[in-house]
C-alpha cells in the first residue's frame, strides 16, 4: 500500500459519494504521534500485560481518547515491530518472541456482526 494514499481512505470516499450518500456525517479522522503510539503499547502493557503493535496501538489511543468504548481488530503481531516495542518498553517481553515456520494456514469465517465477534470463536 502507498501510505501517501491509503486505500481505506480512497474506499472511504467512495462508500460516502455513491453508497452512503450522507449516512456518514459523524466521521471524523484523527492523528496520533509516535509518542502517543509508544505511550499506548507501555499503557497496555503495564496495566493489562498485552503487548499491541505500533497499528493496534494507534487504535488503542484513539480508543481511549474518545470514551473507552469500542472494538479493536490487531492483524499484525508485535513482533514485527521488535525495534519499536524495544523503544517503548526498554525490552521485548520472551513470551511474545514469535519463531516463524513454515505450516498450514487456518482460518475461520466470522460475520460481519458485533454479537458474532462479541465472544471468543469455540475454535480458538
Amino acid at each position: 500500500m502507498d501510505v501517501n494514499d491509503p486505500s481505506n481512505f480512497v474506499r472511504l470516499q467512495y462508500l460516502q459519494q455513491h453508497q452512503y450518500r450522507n449516512r456518514l456525517v459523524d466521521f471524523r479522522a484523527q492523528s496520533v504521534s509516535d509518542t502517543q503510539i509508544l505511550e499506548g503499547i507501555r499503557d497496555a502493557w503495564h496495566n493489562h500485560h498485552y503487548l499491541l503493535d505500533p497499528h493496534t496501538a494507534t487504535a488503542w489511543h484513539m480508543l481511549k481518547e474518545n470514551g473507552g468504548k469500542g472494538i479493536i481488530v490487531a492483524t499484525a503481531h508485535p513482533y514485527k515491530f521488535e525495534d519499536v516495542i524495544v523503544n517503548a518498553l526498554g525490552f521485548y517481553p520472551q513470551e511474545w518472541i514469535k519463531t516463524w515456520e513454515s505450516g498450514s494456514i487456518k482460518s475461520i469465517s466470522v460475520p460481519a456482526d458485533y454479537f458474532a465477534i462479541r465472544e471468543p470463536h469455540p475454535c480458538l
